[in-house]
């Protein structure tokens, strides 16, 4: 058919690839049936059901440009499982044969992951949003599958060397115990450098959550810090205003050594008042002033209405 247009392109490109999806399903079982590795029989059995719900996308996109499903030769993808399956007439030693077909696998999902971008991208140009997001999401599903095969790939030679080895004895075979030695170092290598990485975003997480402890811990202490102040803050201002109280009463009560404070001075100086006013009698020479303030320290009530002589005689009974 002549191309003349993208959406003619993409009609072509989509038949080609429901052609090969059901090429693969008939190959696959082959493959299944001539493995050793329970592993990679696994694995072949899933991608046989992950094919199923691959062609059954490519339905959906026909009926969404209502169309029909319709196969055109995929010459493609007939030739490379020509060529697995030439790999399985030859035969093999297990473990050699099994690596193979992997790398035969490898082939066809390669193949498929090219033509299922082509098609995503086609649809995508063409504003076709639905068909694309079901095209896309078969590619992953390939993406995840070949990395899937190489890590069986992986393994597959590790195990296969590992025979030769054993089978060829402690003679001759210093080349492959090279190899062996070799692959196993690459293996190792691989493993330390994702512990490391593993190791560096642990320690960089544990940097960060320490620096914000660290900072948590500063402000507290910080708060402590203003808490002690404020209350010694308030214990200056307390202090300061019990000063001041206690002036105010001195200066109220009157006199030096004649005001109500508590404690040993206080006592000493109400002693030495009491022994002048009995070394003076009657209290002869005092003013009535002075009187009234001794007589309001004695407690004497109405003395605000006696006379000097009064006072006089008042204070000296009591003292």
């Amino acid at each position: 058919m002549r191309m003349e247009s993208i959406e003619t392109l993409f009609v072509e490109e989509l038949k080609e690839a429901y052609d090969f999806e059901r090429q693969i399903l008939d190959s696959i079982g082959k493959m299944t049936g001539a493995v050793s590795s329970d592993k990679l029989r696994q694995a072949l059995e899933q991608h046989q059901r992950v094919t199923e719900k691959q062609a059954e996308r490519l339905e959906q996109v026909f009926e969404r440009r209502g169309m029909s499903p319709e196969r055109k030769t995929c010459e493609g993808m007939q030739g490379i499982l020509s060529e697995g399956e030439h790999v399985l007439e030859q035969g093999g030693a297990p473990y050699v044969l099994d690596t193979a077909l992997i790398g035969a696998a490898k082939r066809v999902e390669h193949y498929e992951m090219a033509a299922y971008d082509s098609l995503c991208l086609l649809a995508e140009g063409l504003g076709w949003t639905r068909e694309a997001r079901l095209l896309r999401k078969t590619f992953d599903e390939e993406v995840r599958m070949d990395e899937q095969l190489r890590r069986n790939a992986e393994r597959e030679v590790e195990e296969a060397v590992s025979v030769m080895e054993e089978g060829a004895g402690n003679g001759g075979d210093g080349g492959s115990r090279s190899r062996r030695r070799q692959s196993a170092g690459t293996a190792r290598g691989r493993q330390g450098r994702q512990a490391s990485q593993k190791r560096g975003r642990a320690d960089e997480g544990a940097q960060k959550r320490g620096a914000s402890q660290g900072r948590a811990r500063s402000g507290s202490s910080q708060a402590r810090r203003g808490g002690t102040e404020a209350r010694r803050g308030q214990g200056r201002t307390t202090g300061d205003g019990r000063s001041t109280r206690s002036a105010s009463q001195g200066q109220r009560s009157g006199g030096a050594g004649a005001g109500r404070s508590t404690g040993r001075g206080g006592r000493q100086s109400s002693a030495s008042s009491r022994g002048q006013k009995r070394g003076n009698g009657r209290g002869d020479g005092a003013t009535r002033e002075e009187l009234l303030r001794r007589a309001q320290q004695l407690g004497i009530e109405g003395r605000s209405r006696m006379s000097k002589k009064e006072l006089e005689r008042e204070v000296s009974r009591r003292v």
